[in-house]
């Protein structure tokens, strides 16, 4: 039998169902195809080291998803200094979840997937924008 036949046959029962759960959700920043956004090209990644990179990504976001804040931290990490936009936001999680006090680092990490073309992260930092109140000009 040639390997294109094998397209002939039909999946076992219940193996598309288990591809499918395995798979997770859909995700935006899950782009093996894609690029880094607008500021892709200042990391300079062959089309290896952004599969790698997505592939971390990938990896990361599982592992927050199971609650892996160490593992996560490590993977997201990683993505995100190499300038996965995708992996900034989820960071920005894994960061709250890690102490009370990272707040100032969170937001960092939202302002960065912003700027790296994360639509999301642009959204909340302008709402986040729109109900801050004013500052005070500090007293002379």
């Amino acid at each position: 039998m040639r390997n294109d036949d094998a397209r002939d046959f039909p999946a076992p029962t219940g193996l598309v169902e288990l591809m499918a759960e395995l798979a997770g959700p859909p995700d935006h920043w899950d782009r093996p195809d894609g690029d880094l956004g607008p500021l892709g090209g200042l990391y300079g990644l062959d089309r290896d080291g952004w599969e790698r990179v997505n592939s971390l990504y990938r990896m990361g976001s599982k592992a927050l998803g199971r609650g892996e804040l160490a593992v996560a931290a490590n993977w997201l990490g990683e993505a995100a200094e190499a300038g996965h936009p995708g992996a900034m936001f989820p960071m920005a999680v894994v960061t709250l979840r890690a102490g009370e006090d990272w707040a100032d680092e969170a937001l960092f990490l939202v302002a960065e997937a912003a700027r790296h073309g994360h639509a999301d992260a642009g959204r909340l930092l302008a709402g986040l924008a729109h109900h801050r109140p004013a500052r005070e000009a500090p007293a002379c």
